[in-house]
């Protein structure tokens, strides 16, 4: 029988469904899944926890099988559960929070207190989970103009429509992404979704980054940081998933940062930064 989540998450948008395929955050539920692991993955990476154990404290490299069975389940779920904590520790978590109890209170069905005239914090919710990840329309990418090299960056402010489709008053970031040529190669807003997928991101590289110093400093070390470093770099400069990356992109090129692991511990506490900054600031600024 299929079970209740299951079907619950089919009648449902998976908001980072482009880029977490392996886990799930459900931003309806707050729920955290590690969907492509099984009962087999957790008990074999709880007897590599020893291995792992005397390597702390003999310093003794750790063979590459463990080191794999150890990062491919706990690197995704680094990523996943730092969206459970971005969105119930900071500022902008709380108000998610607030918005998630209204909702849910105003079910007629189970609360008998409740009416009708309370039914628009259903609506107020349903419209900010869908305002986490900006429309496809926001987004420009120019397919035909070579994306190698290095990516130039300009900085662009425009007003987002609302669900009628007028223009409103509420201001949206772009970011527009040229190849050294100065061609246009995707324009890309900077959206919530940007700001989260970032914050995780980050967490998921930095601990990918130190459970690669258990295998010391051997060959296998560096052939596996080469090949991990290589895979990020294709994640930063895929036109497609540029929503998801630019706020690395942003910090990357505003501070002319280079190294995958400096450019994601900068995100880190930016992205948490922002998170974490009350309204009132951005209406000042």
């Amino acid at each position: 029988m299929e079970s209740l989540l299951s079907k619950l998450r089919k009648s449902r948008k998976n908001i980072l469904a482009k880029n977490n395929v392996i886990g799930n955050y459900d931003f309806h539920t707050t729920i955290v899944t590690l969907e492509s692991f099984e009962n087999k993955h957790i008990i074999e990476l709880d007897k590599n926890i020893n291995i792992l154990k005397e390597h702390q404290n003999t310093g003794v490299p750790v063979p590459l099988v463990v080191y794999e069975s150890i990062s491919n389940i706990t690197v995704y779920a680094c990523h996943e559960y730092t969206h459970f904590l971005d969105c119930t520790s900071t500022l902008w978590g709380f108000r998610y929070l607030e918005l998630m109890s209204q909702a849910y209170s105003v079910d007629n069905k189970r609360f008998d207190f409740n009416t009708e005239e309370y039914f628009y914090f259903a609506k107020e919710f349903h419209d900010f989970i869908r305002s986490i990840k900006l429309p496809n329309y926001y987004t420009e990418i120019h397919e035909s103009n070579d994306a190698k090299g290095k990516w130039l960056v300009q900085q662009t402010l425009g007003h987002r429509f609302s669900s009628s489709g007028h223009i409103t008053e509420i201001p949206i970031l772009f970011m527009t992404f040229l190849n050294e040529n100065e061609l246009p190669l995707v324009r890309s807003p900077i959206s919530i979704l940007s700001l989260l997928e970032c914050s995780a991101m980050s967490q998921e590289i930095l601990h990918k980054i130190s459970l690669m110093s258990m295998l010391c400093n051997t060959d296998v070390f560096k052939v596996e940081f080469q090949r991990y470093n290589d895979e990020m770099k294709k994640y930063l400069f895929n036109k497609n998933m540029t929503e998801y990356s630019v706020c690395a992109h942003f910090i990357s090129l505003w501070f002319n940062i280079q190294d995958i692991e400096q450019i994601f511990q900068a995100s880190s506490l930016l992205s948490r930064a922002v998170l974490n900054t009350p309204i009132d600031a951005f209406d000042s600024i």
